[in-house]
């Protein structure tokens, strides 16, 4: 019978395989790319598109969404020494890369059909923002959905985002905000395409990590 301390061994994390190796080792392939380019990443408030296209072909952007819509679906630790990778090169790519991936992580308690609609496209990056607190954002029910208004106050990576998600407050056909049984705002993550919202250029004044501006 095993003892308690080789069933801990057992039950443990499992150590990487070869297929977890080699992505990993891609992304250290990045490095000399990220270093090269950082500084325009750094000007323009955004990754640099050679990096953007490098990102994309290695499918680091998919590493954490399900396999059913083409995502590597790798285990936490795996993605997380990617992340540490790529932040060797350039730590403003990383944190981007990092908010992007907690987004797709969360996609799979999406419907199958809004899943594979946000991530049909290879090429897909999905990101959401927080909420500013007054004005609230808030999203109304309309014919066909809900019309959603807001101003959200940073969405790291939404600058390269095909879609985008931003936490509202529900209310009622007269705009009226909605209250749990607590008496607490309902609050509810809107999903909407890039090209439906306006990223503000002048609202990201930071000392480092200049690339990650929403």
């Amino acid at each position: 019978m095993p003892t308690h301390a080789q069933r801990l061994r057992h039950d443990g994390p499992a150590a990487a395989d070869d297929d977890d190796q080699n992505r990993i080792a891609q992304a250290r392939a990045l490095k000399p790319l990220l270093e090269r380019q950082s500084r325009d990443t750094d000007t323009t408030g955004t990754i640099a598109a050679p990096v953007l296209a490098a990102l994309h072909d290695n499918r680091i952007f998919r590493a954490t969404l399900p396999r059913s819509v083409g995502g590597l679906e790798l285990r936490p630790e795996i993605h997380a020494q990617i992340i540490a990778a790529i932040a060797e090169g350039d730590a403003s790519v990383a944190w981007c890369v990092a908010q992007s991936a907690c987004a797709s992580s969360i996609s799979a308690y999406l419907a199958p059909e809004v899943l594979h609609a946000i991530f049909s496209d290879p090429r897909a990056v999905f990101t959401f923002g927080f909420a500013s607190i007054d004005p609230p954002c808030l999203a109304i029910p309309v014919t066909g959905g809900w019309r959603v208004t807001g101003t959200w106050s940073f969405g790291s990576s939404s600058r390269v985002a095909t879609w985008l998600g931003g936490h509202s407050r529900l209310t009622d056909a007269n705009g009226v905000p909605l209250k749990d049984a607590a008496g607490r705002p309902v609050e509810r993550t809107m999903i909407f395409r890039r090209e439906d919202a306006t990223i503000h250029p002048d609202t990201w004044d930071v000392m480092g990590l200049r690339g990650t501006a929403p």
